[in-house]
């Protein structure tokens, strides 16, 4: 049913519908009303009528995500998934490892959505399949392909902040945003192309202080994307795509001085993959990659000189990729095996003199069968083995079951390993603070961290229109990366990586959704998460406990607007602060709850035009250690053809 496939706003919403495709719970792409494996979609169709600029804005308001904000940006966006941090989460494009994130959490508004056809999300330790940093799941942004012989695109939108007051560096909170793009086919070969431009001013929450807590913002980016049919059994494509973004603002001390902080980073990923059809659903895949990242921090102290700093980071990541899947006992078990390589390379001020560089080898091999004896059942074990230079190999396996115990319900069961190689940062790292009088070096003898997941859960279609998903999940996380006071030399104290703490993340997720015949579409979501810190004997800093989600949206009929209203709210969690400077942290500090509510409407005042008008954090809920942009306002219009 077309219609209905034009609404789905998850892979729930879509299982009993044959159009929905998905692909990174398996490497292997599948209807998502087959997929053995449990992966949450964002669709194109929800894409357009959330009214998000980027992704980190699209995933905040899915059920059973948590994200993360920048302490003083104020824009970047990193998410959570079953109360495990951002860094051990692998963020992927198009199966392309995104490289270039500050301690390893990689900002998902980088990625706008014009480019977006839509987001999986794969929960639980993957590394069976991703290898390295899957220990918590995987976010695969699948990128948009032409959509026939010509057809072209472009918005502007134009925003203006109203909550709290400005600072001084930006008085008037504007923001603006722009993009084009257009896809054509010549023959055998089909382009989508789009670029765009972003602005922002930067924001203060609290006026009576200089600090901005969210930065100004300048971006430029552009995205290709290229495919060649030759209408036979063989099929290349091609993307690549840049970006600069530009962060200004201000942060001061409590001792008076005052510095203006700059943040410059670019860019450049390129990817090259084909496909060969070998006939009875037999397939080969390849793919080659390349991925740059460039990132310069300016800390200028005014009225003196003595603090200014300039730090510069690179780094590079080339990978390759090929895959075989064969159907094996007369159709009823389809083997995938294949082997990923890689070569990472990073140069950084705070690596001193050496820079950091692995390669690393990773043969993997899944099967996915279905028992003659057991026909509603899906049986998929896998396993890869990881060879690094660094920390030498790791062997990640898992097992994930599905059973049709009905036309309307299914039943999914998982356990698998995950883990977290240690960052060059962790590796090499040297940082010395006079002031404070301590030292952080690098231990190059760190082991990966490791976690093994556990999920079971069920999808039921309650009746025509109402759809009902819940998730029981537990992680154990072993041998994770902390500080560790390494001794005292000169009167200046000296820390080091250590794998040190253990911990444990439990919890349960429920996800309704709800589809009327008068085109109100509404998913609500709930997700309880328990955390513990086994080395500290405390819970897990930054993890609320609650987080409640919504998305109500109304296709609109006749002389009305559709209608989109997001909102997500999260309870309040625990951080831990060094009051006393021994260097061991001593305190709860409670960071508040949060809520979070967006509202867009708009209306086709032609039929290839759309005029949408809107607010961004309707309730002006703003925190210092969550900043949110204050309450925006926002219109703009849409023209396709």
């Amino acid at each position: 049913d077309l219609d209905m496939l034009a609404q789905c706003v998850s892979s729930f919403d879509c299982m009993f519908l044959d159009g929905e495709v998905v692909v990174t719970g398996t490497r292997t792409l599948r209807a998502a009303g087959d997929a053995p494996v449990a992966t949450q979609v964002v669709s194109r169709d929800e894409v357009m009528a959330s009214g998000a600029r980027n992704a980190g804005e699209l995933l905040q308001t899915v059920a059973g995500i948590q994200v993360r904000r920048g302490m003083r940006s104020g824009d970047g966006v990193s998410l959570e998934l079953q109360g495990i941090t951002p860094r051990r989460v692998l963020v992927l494009v198009d199966g392309q490892r995104v490289i270039g994130g500050p301690n390893g959490e990689i900002d998902l508004s980088r990625f706008p959505v014009e480019i977006i056809e839509r987001v999986e999300v794969l929960r639980g330790a993957a590394s069976a399949l991703y290898g390295s940093d899957a220990l918590g799941g995987v976010v695969n942004i699948i990128t948009r392909r032409s959509e026939g012989p010509f057809h072209g695109e472009a918005t502007l939108r134009y925003g203006k902040s109203v909550g709290e007051s400005f600072d001084e560096f930006a008085e008037s909170g504007d923001n603006w945003d722009a993009y084009g793009a257009v896809g054509f086919e010549l023959g055998p070969v089909s382009n989508f192309v789009s670029g765009g431009l972003r602005m922002a001013d930067a924001f203060d929450l609290y006026p009576s202080d200089l600090e901005t807590n969210g930065s100004q913002v300048s971006e430029q980016r552009f995205y290709h994307q290229a495919r060649l049919d030759t209408e036979g059994p063989l099929e290349f494509g091609s993307r690549f795509a840049y970006r600069q973004r530009d962060l200004r603002g201000i942060e001061s001390t409590d001792s008076g001085a005052t510095y203006d902080l700059r943040r410059l980073s670019e860019s450049v990923t390129a990817g090259l993959d084909s496909s060969l059809d070998l006939g009875d659903e037999s397939w080969i895949h390849g793919r080659v990659s390349y991925a740059y990242w460039n990132a310069q921090y300016v800390r200028d102290q005014r009225n003196d000189t003595a603090e200014d700093r300039y730090e510069r980071s690179r780094e590079d990541l080339a990978e390759a990729s090929v895959q075989y899947s064969v159907p094996l006992l007369n159709g009823s078990q389809l083997l995938t095996v294949g082997v990923d390589a890689l070569h990472q390379r990073m140069d950084s001020y705070r690596l001193g003199d050496e820079k950091g560089q692995r390669s690393r080898v990773s043969p993997f091999a899944q099967s996915e069968w279905t028992p003659s004896f057991a026909p509603s059942l899906v049986v998929v074990p896998g396993v890869r083995v990881d060879l690094d230079t660094q920390y030498g190999y790791a062997v990640s396996p898992k097992l994930n079951l599905r059973y049709d115990a009905h036309d309307s319900l299914v039943l999914r069961a998982g356990v698998g390993r995950g883990f977290r190689a240690p960052s060059f940062k962790e590796l090499l790292l040297r940082f010395e603070n006079p002031t404070a009088n301590y030292q952080v070096s690098g231990n190059p003898d760190l082991k990966p961290e490791q976690g093994y997941s556990a999920n079971l859960g069920a999808e039921w279609k309650v009746a025509q229109g109402v759809f009902l998903a819940t998730d029981i999940f537990r992680n154990e996380l072993r041998d994770l990366i902390g500080f560790e006071l390494a001794g005292l030399e000169l009167g200046t104290e000296q820390f080091t990586y250590m794998n040190i703490a253990s911990a444990y993340t439990q919890g349960a997720q429920t996800t309704l959704t709800l589809r009327s015949t008068t085109g109100v579409t509404a998913v609500l979501g709930y997700m309880f998460t328990d955390s513990w810190d086994r080395e500290e004997k405390r819970r897990l800093s930054y993890t609320s406990p609650h987080h409640v989600s919504a998305r109500i949206r109304y296709s609109g009929e006749g002389y009305l607007p559709a209608v989109s209203l997001r909102s997500t709210w999260s309870s309040r969690a625990p951080g831990y602060e060094d009051l006393d400077g021994d260097g061991e942290e001593d305190e709860v500090v409670w960071f508040e709850s949060q809520t979070s509510v967006d509202l867009r409407l708009s209306e086709h005042v032609m039929e290839e035009v759309e005029v949408f008008l809107g607010v961004d954090n309707l309730v002006d809920d703003g925190q210092f250690d969550k900043p949110l942009r204050p309450r925006t306002f926002y219109a703009g219009l849409t023209g396709k053809y």
